[in-house]
């Protein structure tokens, strides 16, 4: 009887020992999911603003600068417009070159290519040249248009992604806790059954008999 209990102590020593590898195994992967969790969040709001919201606000700039070029050919007399539309192009062109270093979709890439297009390197003015400069700057601002709209789903998806993971971080947490829990009442179920098998252990006073 007293080497059946010796052994039932061993197991529950070793169940015991056990069930804290486990607890230590949950504590870790909880603590690690977490943090690739938080880490993929900051990833997405980095792109959310490098490559979404800072790309907009060149977008922004480059549509008030075409109106801006279209306002000037309303009165081409002078040496002024012409001065004042070089310099448009010439701040649109320093936008674009820093558009193109944000990340860009596949659609997106296709869309720059053609408004790169659009946008001259350099103008000068000269006769009929009005009617062309007015066309390329309707065709770049609809082109910046598609650009824009590109940036709002975008930005519409990152969001989505950021709360799919904050989701996915919080159910595991949730899971990772009620397990720590179970484990736990099983833990003070075996130094229960460990003390009540100590007192069973002790010799009776026969005179109490």
């Amino acid at each position: 009887m007293t080497n059946m209990k010796w052994t039932y102590s061993i197991q529950n020593k070793l169940t015991a020992a056990a069930v804290l590898f486990v607890l230590c195994v949950v504590i870790l992967y909880a603590n690690y999911n977490d943090r690739m969790h938080t880490s993929k969040v900051i990833g997405l709001i980095s792109t959310l603003y490098q490559d979404r919201i800072i790309a907009e606000a060149y977008i922004y700039n480059m549509s008030n600068d075409l109106y801006e070029i279209k306002e000037a050919l309303i009165d081409p007399v002078g040496e002024t417009p012409n001065v004042k539309i070089q310099d448009m192009i010439s701040k649109i062109n320093v936008n674009m070159a820093a558009y193109e270093k944000t990340k860009l979709t596949e659609k997106e890439s296709l869309i720059y290519d053609q408004l790169r297009l659009e946008i001259p390197q350099n103008w000068e003015a000269k006769n009929n040249q009005n009617n062309a400069l007015e066309k390329m700057a309707d065709n770049s601002l609809l082109l910046l248009g598609a650009l824009s709209e590109i940036q709002l789903n975008e930005s519409k998806s990152i969001v989505a992604d950021s709360e799919k993971t904050y989701k996915m971080s919080k159910l595991s947490s949730e899971f990772a806790f009620a397990i720590v829990i179970i484990i736990l009442i099983i833990l003070q179920a075996l130094v229960f059954a460990s003390k009540t098998l100590h007192i069973s252990n002790e010799p009776v006073d026969p005179s109490l008999n």
